[in-house]
């Protein structure tokens, strides 16, 4: 017990005391189009950690939440208090997605950024995930950190990971989540294999499981795809992949 409420204090610290750089960029954040800064975030990255390594424990999970909502992520604060109400309650329905927003980055697309982004794509499809990744890691130092080539950096470093072919630190696990979730999905810049954004979520779902171990976040990924499809449906997204791994992962969670 004295374990549990010593760790618990130290989440409320990572939270409650963080720096204050992160604070001041709320604001940029919040301007329209707001602005994606892809830096490193300590705070949302040790967080994080405590996820992973107690993913029963919704206080983590809350802290998170409100870290995202005060630095303007709607979509992962949004996120985040969904797998904290569903370690409550299996039963809770994942709140609901977040207007789309729109989100300008650091450096501008260009032709020369989506050719190398659909290059990456392809290099990726063609099952080259660390050719892939290197890719993107070079585009973005030489052209800067469009939107586009910050999506393509991400999907690579997700699937990369995924096929164990790339091991990468929490801070970069941490950043690629806040790319998909705040780029692709909120300001609908989705990968071009992808056709839409209940496949963005269907692909989170599958590395939450395989990469984090945390199926709570894979359960409300997949059914928050499950609804977007519902929603609006894509003529090229079956349901069927999607209700399949629903009910798996329900059983999981009941064990």
């Amino acid at each position: 017990m004295f374990a549990k409420t010593a760790r618990h204090i130290v989440i409320l610290a990572i939270a409650l005391f963080a720096p204050a750089c992160l604070n001041a960029d709320s604001t940029t954040l919040r301007r329209d189009p707001r602005i994606f800064e892809p830096h490193a975030d300590k705070v949302a990255a040790a967080l994080h950690e405590e996820v992973r390594r107690h993913p029963k424990d919704q206080l983590a999970r809350r802290a998170l939440s409100d870290h995202y909502a005060k630095l303007g992520y709607a979509t992962l604060s949004t996120f985040y208090a969904s797998t904290a109400d569903v370690l409550i309650n299996q039963t809770a329905v994942p709140n609901e997605v977040p207007t789309v927003a729109i989100w300008a980055c650091p450096a501008d697309e260009s032709e020369r950024t989506r050719a190398l982004a659909r290059l990456i794509e392809s290099t990726m499809l063609g099952g080259d995930y660390e050719s892939a990744l290197a890719k993107a890691v070079a585009s973005r130092r030489d052209l800067g950190d469009s939107c586009d080539l910050l999506v393509s950096w991400a999907d690579a470093l997700r699937v990369s990971t995924e096929s164990k072919q790339n091991q990468v630190g929490p801070e970069d696990r941490e950043l690629m989540l806040r790319v998909l979730f705040t780029l692709a999905i909120e300001g609908q810049n989705v990968p071009g294999y992808l056709p839409g954004v209940p496949d963005v979520y269907y692909s989170l779902s599958q590395y939450f499981s395989s990469v984090e171990h945390d199926q709570v976040a894979a359960y409300v990924a997949v059914r928050t795809g499950l609804a977007l499809l519902d929603r609006s449906p894509l003529a090229s997204t079956s349901r069927a992949p999607y209700v399949e791994r629903l009910k798996k992962l329900e059983a999981t969670l009941q064990k």
